[in-house]
């Protein structure tokens, strides 16, 4: 007897990489990453994940990248799938704090309901991507924004970029380094690791305070993101962590709330719980 086919497609548009999932009620079927943006003719990230989805699945989305959300948006219709985009304007588990919520990156909302299903507010989420973000929601007031600064790739691209001599590092390759660089690779490495670390860990401390005093209590911290590979070595990279949070907040959003893009938006409702 076969499984069970797959329910939903997630899909996790990034800046620098797209990442998917298969999902079965809560159950992770599949799970790819793929570049955004690709050379040649290698397909996306988006691609491939439409290619391994049934066709007429729901496919349920957030993206960061705004030209990239009509393609997936006709690609999915193309095959008989409804397309449906997580936003600032989409039915929401928590109130929205955020003083211009156009601004907000979907992303940030996935990671904020998808950590939800691992721990109760208040509760800090730490999404160490081509960004770092951080997130923060309280019992008293939902979602209530965060701190965001570059993530490691920012910062290699940077250094290379804006000086005459400092080489590009291929974060592919090369690997999370702690101590004393004996080359400037290898101290480039410990910049973007050690530095990464220190950064996350003082953003997240602050974030922390601020919610503490909202709520009374100290929020518990999440980590998720592909940059978690350069913390490992610090003690950023002990805190709990969660590689699908995003495709897990995606899925959550979208067996909360009926799939209608047309839906009102709402600035009312329950903080997400286990």
């Amino acid at each position: 007897m076969s499984d069970p086919p797959p329910e939903l497609l997630a899909v996790d548009i990034g800046n620098t990489h797209t990442d998917w999932a298969l999902f079965r009620g809560a159950t992770l079927l599949e799970r790819g990453r793929g570049p955004t943006r690709p050379e040649g003719d290698e397909p996306s990230g988006w691609e491939v994940g439409l290619s391994r989805a049934p066709r007429g699945l729901p496919v349920v989305a957030c993206t960061v990248v705004p030209e990239i959300e009509d393609l997936l948006s006709r690609a999915a219709t193309a095959h008989g799938r409804t397309c449906h985009f997580l936003d600032h304007h989409s039915p929401l588990p928590f109130p929205l704090r955020y003083r211009l919520p156009g601004e907000l990156g979907p992303d940030r909302l996935a990671n904020a309901i998808g950590a939800g299903l691992h721990a109760d507010p208040p509760y800090v989420v730490v999404d160490l991507g081509t960004a770092l973000t951080v997130d923060g929601v309280t019992r008293t007031g939902g979602y209530e924004g965060g701190a965001i600064a570059p993530g490691p790739a920012i910062i290699a691209d940077y250094l290379h970029e804006r000086t005459a001599r400092l080489p590009l590092l291929d974060l592919a390759r090369a690997r999370q380094a702690t101590g004393i660089g004996r080359t400037t690779a290898e101290a480039m490495e410990i910049g973007c690791s050690v530095g990464m670390a220190g950064m996350a860990e003082a953003l997240t401390a602050e974030v922390r305070r601020a919610l503490a005093r909202i709520d009374g209590e100290e929020p518990v911290v999440l980590l998720t993101g592909g940059g978690h590979a350069w913390v490992r070595g610090t003690s950023v990279g002990e805190w709990p962590f969660y590689p699908d949070l995003t495709l897990e907040g995606l899925r959550s959003w979208a067996t909360r709330f009926p799939l209608h893009p047309e839906a009102p938006h709402t600035d009312d409702g329950r903080i997400p719980t286990r």
